[in-house]
This record gives structure tokens, sequence and C-alpha cells, in this order.
């Protein structure tokens, strides 16, 4: 049986330039640290397996899907952001 998730809006999220390296520090260093369960979702799994960085013949650095969508990657991102946005701990548990 599920529990009932407590949601909480956070207000003025601005998803400007830096803002998505910002969002992927925070999963990245929650992910290093254990402080994530995650569900056993093939599409999930599969997203954050193929999902990098990529340098174009200019420089320019992006993070994205590769072979790959990276919807489920960045939905996740904006999840820990926003259970670290008010008590500055990221841990979420997705069921």
């Amino acid at each position: 049986q599920l529990s009932p998730i407590t949601a909480r809006v956070i207000e003025g999220f601005y998803g400007g330039h830096g803002k998505k390296e910002e969002l992927l520090g925070l999963l990245e260093s929650s992910l290093a640290n254990n402080q994530l369960l995650l569900l056993d979702d093939s599409v999930l799994m599969r997203e954050l397996l193929s999902f990098g960085k990529k340098e174009d013949r200019t420089g320019k650095v992006t993070f994205e899907g590769l072979g790959e969508r990276d919807d489920t990657v960045m939905a996740l991102s904006l999840a820990v952001f926003a259970s670290s946005e008010k008590t500055g701990i990221a841990s979420v548990t997705i069921i």
C-alpha cells in the first residue's frame, strides 16, 4: 500500500542560465551520497544510464540524454531540488 504524498509548491522557480547544471549537480550529489531511493522503473533507469555531457565543435557543453530522452531525469532533478529548497537536504523517496 502506498503512503500519501505531501506536496510542496516551490514558488518563483526560474529555469534560466545555469539552472539545469545546478539541478543536475544536486541530483548527481544526491545519487552519489545514497540520498535517493528510486523506483525500479525501466524508463528512469535507461534515461539515467544514457544521460551525459555533450560538447559541440565550439566547446559549448550541454547535458542531455545521449540516444535517449531525458524527461524523467529532469523531473527527478526538479523533485530533488524541491525537496531541498526549504530544508537544505536533498532526500526524496519515490514509490
